[in-house]
């Protein structure tokens, strides 16, 4: 058997020079800009003009790439059976043999990716050691790493890691941060501390997923003293916290009781524009449960579902709780959306005692997105029990599906795969171009009555916001994808789509069009919520649209929700600039009257009022007030306090706060709101692991 170069592309090229009239067929009639207007092939769904790029001549038309794709998956998936059927390794050389294809390191990476057990992958990588001909490199080392790490063989990891190094082969820092986030995940906090050890004697930078790591042994050894040094260090260095570390405080404080903290930090988390990841929200939301927090409860769910988290059998904690404190209908909401994915094996049963479900298999939760192996933290490749003949790399048939003609539709028709939902989620939420997503969305759906959900959709919505497409082309596309959406039926998180397309609009300025898709979301039966209505009111108070701000605070009152202090702040903000300074210092009061405290940004928003106006004794009454309940400046009122402090003449307490602004020295001195807001996450963090709730109830687990 011959053990080099890859033979196969060779072939295909050929076929492609063969097709070259295809390539011309494809192409749109170019403009004098350099682009082409294409009407997308939607199958009569849509008739919107999308301006695309014009395509490189030198580039296989998309049919070729994809019977590329198809073909090597084919042969990959071969390689996987013949080796599965191996239980020793002498065989592997004579049920290899009779395979035309040659062995490279590009082939077997992609064969160790697929679904062979552990040991038999161990026992092909080490056979090929012995082939004449055959090199291993770092990227064969690296797969093997995670295939032990993921299984849980920690002990034969290290030594394959250990082999690595003395091999001579390049350690780079993903593959050093795999080794200790498998270590990680595993428990293994000593392993973790000795390679943090060994990085640092090597002068390393860690990563931030090597940092999370070993600030979680700091607090499995009660070494919480550390911590705070080990978390300037990474602001020092320019190394933003992930997703992973901000989930490991949240779980951290919700097992000390104290999910209300944790809540927090995921406001702080919105400040510095980071989406807080679906593990945060699962465990804040059974931590409430815990506590018996419903509304809490409530809200985080509700703001969960706004990021296209759908629910799954983890939540089953929260579940009860709801049903324990009367609120079976909410319950049975949720059981049913778990229940309508058949990857999540669930049981619902009603009985007079309210909801309960049966947990009956594993559920198909996706890792944290950054919180998990920095070079393999989603499973990348699809095997179904119905298309056994091929290994689908879903990042290779997205790069592959970079068009859309008649040819494209042929070839995926003749392959006649089982297009799995867990498999179309992947490849949307992979896909960024619009000029393939678009047909290949719609094709699934008439052609193989695939029906789509919300969370899939949102992956569509969101790409063509992306887009370079203008406002009415947008706004037709979105409209012609949401009447699909209300005619399937799909249910609540129908609404978080239009709250999607609202704030893109209302961030755009365009409040007309979002208020226009409002009425559209009223005309289709859907009923508004909060989030719906803080977009809307902080864009048309951006806008100075009094009618419109009045007419949203009346509805959304009448809806029995509440102002969030962001948006009380953007309504007190526009109430000064049009000059209604008592209404803006009534809405000020009336935060008082709901039971919660003035927070910075409502507080910076009055005191900018009466500062501007010239009533400066006001501006320091309200200063002093807002010092009085606790509440420190933040970095972005440095110079509305400073102008208050020095008409007060208050020179010395200028000065300390200038003292204070001088600590935020990270990012060498740059970012002071960034710095403030991680340092806060920090101070929540520390002193939250102190608070332990009486109201703790273990039994809802």
């Amino acid at each position: 058997m011959l053990l080099h170069g890859w033979r196969a592309p060779v072939i295909r090229t050929s076929i492609f020079l063969q097709r070259s009239s295809l390539l011309k067929n494809a192409l749109p009639l170019p403009l004098q800009s350099g682009h082409s207007l294409l009407v997308l092939p939607t199958f009569g769904l849509c008739k919107g003009l999308v301006d695309v790029t014009a395509h490189d001549e030198l580039r296989p038309p998309p049919e070729v790439l994809l019977e590329n794709f198809f073909y090597r998956g084919k042969v990959v998936a071969r390689f996987v059976d013949l080796i599965k059927k191996c239980d020793a390794t002498e065989n592997f050389q004579e049920a290899l043999q009779g395979l035309p294809v040659p062995l490279d390191n590009r082939l077997v990476t992609e064969i160790l990716r697929g679904e062979l057990h552990c040991d038999t992958a161990l026992r092909f990588f080490r056979w090929l050691k012995q082939c004449p001909g055959f090199q291993h490199n770092e990227y064969t080392y690296g797969i093997m790493l995670n295939n032990l790490g993921r299984t849980g063989h920690l002990q034969k990891m290290q030594e394959l890691f250990d082999e690595m190094k003395a091999e001579g082969f390049k350690v780079t820092r993903v593959t050093l941060t795999n080794v200790i986030s498998w270590f990680y995940k595993g428990k293994d906090m000593a392993s973790v501390a000795c390679h943090w050890h060994k990085l640092r004697r090597a002068g390393i930078k860690p990563s931030a997923a090597i940092y999370t790591a070993y600030i979680d042994f700091l607090l499995s050894k009660n070494r919480h003293g550390e911590i705070t040094h080990i978390f300037e260090e990474m602001l020092r260095v320019d190394c933003l916290p992930n997703s992973r570390t901000y989930s490991m405080f949240i779980e951290y404080l919700v097992n000390a009781g104290n999910p209300d903290a944790g809540a927090k930090i995921v406001k702080l988390m919105h400040c510095m524009k980071v989406t807080p990841s679906k593990v945060a929200y699962r465990i804040l939301v059974n931590g409430f449960g815990r506590l018996g927090k419903i509304e809490q409860l409530l809200d985080t769910l509700s703001e969960m579902r706004e990021h296209f988290y759908r629910p799954t059998k983890q939540l089953i904690p929260a579940i009860r709780a709801l049903e324990l404190s009367g609120k079976v209908e909410e319950a049975r909401e949720i059981s049913s959306e778990i229940m309508s994915y058949g990857n999540t094996a669930c049981v619902n049963a009603i009985s007079r005692n309210g909801v309960d479900i049966e947990d009956e298999g594993n559920d198909d939760d996706d890792d944290d997105g950054n919180d998990g192996v920095e070079a393999d933290s989603v499973r990348t490749v699809w095997r179904s029990a119905h298309c056994s003949h091929i290994l689908f790399d879903i990042g290779s048939f997205v790069n592959a599906l970079y068009s859309w003609n008649s040819n494209v539709e042929r070839v995926l028709e003749q392959e006649n795969l089982h297009w799995e939902r867990s498999l179309v989620l992947g490849l949307l939420r992979r896909m960024k171009n619009l000029d393939s997503m678009w047909p290949f969305f719609h094709w699934l759906n008439i052609k193989l009555g695939f029906k789509h959900d919300c969370y899939g959709c949102s992956f569509l919505v969101r790409i063509i916001l992306k887009s370079t497409l203008s406002v009415d082309k947008m706004d037709f596309l979105i409209r012609e994808l949401f009447k699909g959406v209300i005619h399937d039926r799909m249910g609540e998180p129908a609404v978080p789509l239009f709250n999607l397309v609202i704030r893109h609009y209302v961030g755009m300025g365009e409040v007309d069009k979002a208020s226009e898709m409002l009425k559209f979301l009223k005309d289709t039966g859907l009923e508004p919520n909060k989030f719906t209505y803080k977009f809307l009111i902080e864009g048309f108070a951006r806008c100075c649209r009094r009618r419109e701000v009045v007419l949203m605070l009346k509805e959304m009152e009448e809806s029995g929700f509440s102002l969030e202090s962001s948006t009380s702040a953007e309504v007190i903000n526009f109430l000064g600039q049009i000059g209604k300074i008592q209404k803006a210092y009534a809405l000020f009061c009336k935060i008082f009257q709901s039971g919660r405290k003035p927070s910075c940004d409502e507080y910076k928003a009055i005191m900018t009022i009466y500062f501007m106006k010239g009533e400066n004794d006001m501006a320091l009454k309200l200063y002093e007030d807002m010092r009085k309940y606790g509440i420190k400046p933040t970095q972005d009122m440095y110079d509305l306090v400073t102008g208050i402090l020095r008409k007060a003449y208050r020179f010395s307490d200028m000065q300390d706060l200038a003292q204070e602004r001088q600590l935020y020295r990270f990012f060498d001195g740059r970012k002071k709101v960034l710095q403030e807001n991680l340092l806060e996450v920090l101070f929540i963090f520390t002193t939250g692991l102190k608070h332990k709730s009486r109201e703790f109830k273990p039994g809802l687990r």
